[in-house]
């Protein structure tokens, strides 16, 4: 309710406010004054038009108008899960505050500035998700072809039997079924994330998976003196 009356009470006078005299119009204010040039100002309705047409009041009013509509009708179902998303815009009004809006604007210089040692960055972790996802894939998923199921198998641990007196392998369908689905559990290890969905049983994959995560450690480390001394330059 206060966003909406907040709303309204801007939008009820706008039109008598005189954006030609803001600071930030200092030289059409001069040139106004000092100027030869025949004055043109804007109608009422035309004031009115330009405020709610620009961004941050468009956000306004997406935000308050389901809110509006709620009051007025009953909406359900699918409709009203729309106008609740639509709502969320109202999270965009914080951009309007020149304290939150700075910090992103540092940030956005400072990607800006090291776009070469992010160039080399997404490169070099390119090129690592191609590698280890073929080299598990190679030692995780090329394993004993099982002809029952027409998938391989790899080896996941073993199991005393005690008919037979020994320890007995077993096997399991390996989730590595071919290159490119490698791929994502490679650069699931790579971002550090470790979902844990897949990951490798034999030994030579332990050692892959133990040389994904070392070179994906350092390659992360490189841009980040990089970064930094631009963060600092920009602030």
């Amino acid at each position: 309710v206060i966003f909406v009356v907040e709303y309204l009470l801007r939008l009820l006078t706008c039109w008598n406010v005189r954006l030609e005299l803001a600071r930030k119009n200092q030289t059409r204010l001069l040139d106004m004054v000092v100027g030869y040039q025949p004055i043109f100002l804007p109608s009422p309705f035309t004031r009115v038009l330009r405020f709610m047409l620009t961004p941050t009041n468009v956000v306004d009013f997406a935000a308050i108008f389901p809110c509006v509509l709620g009051m007025i009708t009953d909406v359900e179902g699918s409709g009203y899960i729309v106008l609740r998303l639509i709502r969320l815009t109202r999270l965009f009004r914080v951009f309007k505050s020149r304290s939150f809006i700075e910090p992103v604007i540092i940030i956005w210089r400072t990607l800006q500035v090291s776009t070469s040692a992010l160039y080399i960055l997404v490169f070099n972790l390119g090129l690592g998700v191609i590698i280890s996802g073929s080299l598990i894939y190679i030692v995780e998923g090329m394993g004993r072809w099982d002809e029952a199921t027409q998938s391989y198998k790899r080896y996941v641990g073993r199991q005393w039997n005690e008919t037979a007196g020994k320890f007995e392998e077993l096997l399991d369908a390996t989730p590595f079924i071919s290159i490119p689905d490698s791929f994502w559990w490679s650069l699931v290890t790579i971002m550090t994330v470790g979902y844990g969905d897949h990951y490798p049983t034999t030994d030579l994959g332990k050692v892959v998976a133990a040389a994904t995560m070392i070179f994906s450690l350092v390659m992360l480390a490189l841009p980040v003196g990089v970064m930094g001394g631009n963060f600092s330059q920009v602030w």
